[in-house]
């Protein structure tokens, strides 16, 4: 009797459970179902370029700015050039240029350069020139007397007539026509070269020698150096080196002087170039 109770009650429970099972499948077939949410369609491709890539632009860096400065700077001294200092610089450059040019004449002529001193010298050739008849024409070089003197020039001359020259007036008293002077004189003749030297006072003239020389070269155009050396009463000539003459006058020690061209007749031009004088002690 148990034992079918016990069976029977255990199908009753199996039905019971599956009665259940069945109601809860009813429930969920009946049961509404959300309705699914239709999915986008694919975009449809287009002609659209595909954009370039542009390069991300770097940040510029923003300067700093540094704090103005406002206060009022504190000037900078600024050197007065001294224009006498510069002045005695260049003066002391160009004599020491001359003294390299002077040097050595001096040295052939057997002058010592401490005897003396550089008093004269002409940075540009001077021309001269004379057109009048039986007539010269002078210069002076400048205001100051000499003593005992080296006088060094180159002369180029040029003429249209046969007899006419170069030459030097030394010792003067500055009166051309009335004082008293020395000249030294180169002439050119046909091929016969002359030199001729004179002692003048007041118009008159004093032959103090005069020779013919091949050492002068009378050709148009060339030229001749001339050095006159004076000490005392002693006075020396030389052309191109070669001593013309050498003469003891005592009439005149000191005095100016002047480049000088002359001639008898047509045009006579002289050109005095590399000319100085050294002042003997």
């Amino acid at each position: 009797m148990n034992r079918v109770s016990y069976s029977h009650r255990s199908v009753q429970m199996i039905l019971a459970a599956l009665i259940l099972m069945l109601v809860q499948a009813a429930c969920a077939v009946g049961a509404p179902q959300p309705t699914a949410t239709p999915t986008q369609p694919p975009p449809t491709m287009t002609d659209t370029p595909v954009p370039t890539a542009t390069e991300t632009p770097v940040p510029t860096a923003t300067p700093t700015l540094t704090p103005t400065n406002t206060s009022t700077p504190t000037p900078t001294k600024t050197a007065t050039p001294d224009r006498t200092a510069t002045a005695k610089v260049k003066a002391a450059a160009t004599l020491q240029a001359q003294l390299a040019l002077v040097a050595p004449v001096l040295e052939k002529y057997k002058i010592p350069n401490t005897s003396g001193g550089l008093a004269y010298y002409a940075n540009l050739p001077k021309p001269m020139e004379v057109t009048s008849y039986n007539s010269f024409v002078y210069d002076f070089i400048n205001d100051d007397t000499f003593t005992d003197f080296v006088y060094h020039t180159d002369i180029n001359w040029e003429s249209s007539g046969g007899l006419a020259g170069c030459g030097l007036v030394f010792h003067s008293d500055g009166d051309i026509n009335e004082g008293q002077y020395y000249i030294f004189a180169l002439m050119r003749l046909q091929n016969a070269p002359l030199w001729e030297m004179y002692y003048v006072n007041n118009g008159g003239w004093k032959s103090l020698g005069h020779n013919y020389s091949n050492a002068i070269k009378d050709k148009q155009g060339e030229q001749n150096e001339l050095v006159i050396i004076t000490r005392g009463a002693n006075v020396q000539a030389y052309v191109n080196g070669t001593r013309l003459t050498e003469i003891d006058y005592n009439k005149l020690t000191k005095g100016a002087i002047a480049e000088m061209v002359w001639q008898d007749s047509g045009v006579t031009s002289c050109t005095f170039s590399d000319t100085w004088v050294w002042a003997l002690k």
